[in-house]
């Protein structure tokens, strides 16, 4: 039931790459006329038992205006999404998957518990224009932080198909599986974790990218924002290519899905099985 669940929300909620297929130019005109979501993506192993109480206070301190309205695991019982609540939300949690929605801001998420083979994956996504870029920086960071993610990313994608660039093809869309191929891209901003930080990429390897901003934001994760402003991923082509690029060429194009060979195997860091292992949560 559980594994429907997922390939039932992927389907009607991610964007699916097409070979083949010719994507739009990024471009100021275009940008005028192109509506878009911003999607949020954390990958961690943790098992902490109030990990679904802070990502839920998260958003209700950090993006009030995109939060959802109900949670659930079936569409028949839906619950609505407050604080009064939060004891159900996280048992909706580490039972495997729950999903959440509000009307307004076409807002939708999911959480999928991670299991032996891979990471457990939490997504937002929302209307674009309702969040400013500072917000999604801050809620990026303090939730990556919070839940200790190995990877973390926040990038907006247009909502129709045919206007969503290659490069951005799998950044909507990307599963606990794909990381452990090659991460899905380079998004407006990312978090990286221990992982990648230490065994991956190296502290002062993504500490000297000349990109718009580098953070260290703790001992165990580095944050890199391409653009100063989101909404730039569509607007300024040039400096995201040239941003793009700093990755490539520091870390190997292999390390990033690649529209042009989307099923060739990349490069990515190992995950140790147990990936996370549901029961010992404390």
């Amino acid at each position: 039931m559980h594994d429907i669940a997922r390939r039932s929300y992927i389907r009607f909620h991610a964007p699916t790459f097409k070979p083949g297929h010719r994507f739009a130019a990024a471009s100021t005109t275009m940008q005028a006329i192109i509506t878009m979501k911003t999607y949020f993506f954390f990958f961690t192993r943790s098992t902490a038992q109030n990990e679904p109480v802070l990502f839920a206070e998260r958003l209700y301190e950090l993006l009030p205006a995109v939060s959802p309205t109900t949670f659930h695991v079936t569409e028949d019982k839906k619950v609505k999404f407050d604080r009064d609540n939060l004891t159900q939300f996280s048992d909706y949690w580490w039972q495997g998957v729950l999903f959440w929605n509000a009307k307004k801001g076409h807002v939708h998420g999911h959480a999928f518990l991670g299991n032996v083979h891979k990471s457990t994956q939490i997504v937002h996504s929302f209307d674009s224009s309702d969040v400013s870029s500072e917000s999604c920086k801050q809620f990026l960071i303090e939730t990556a932080s919070l839940l200790q993610a190995d990877y973390a990313y926040a990038h907006p994608i247009p909502s129709h198909d045919d206007e969503i660039l290659a490069e951005d093809r799998m950044l909507g869309g990307s599963t606990s599986n794909n990381i452990r191929q090659w991460l899905p891209g380079v998004p407006w901003a990312a978090c990286y974790g221990k992982l990648y930080k230490d065994f991956f990429f190296g502290l002062n390897t993504l500490l000297g990218l000349k990109i718009h901003e580098v953070l260290k934001v703790n001992s165990d994760m580095v944050y890199c924002q391409i653009t100063s402003d989101i909404q730039e991923i569509l607007s300024n082509a040039a400096l995201v290519t040239d941003a793009r690029k700093q990755f490539y060429n520091a870390f190997g194009r292999s390390a990033f899905f690649d529209p042009l060979a989307p099923n060739i195997k990349g490069k990515a860091p190992e995950y140790k099985k147990p990936v996370v292992s549901q029961n010992t949560a404390t």
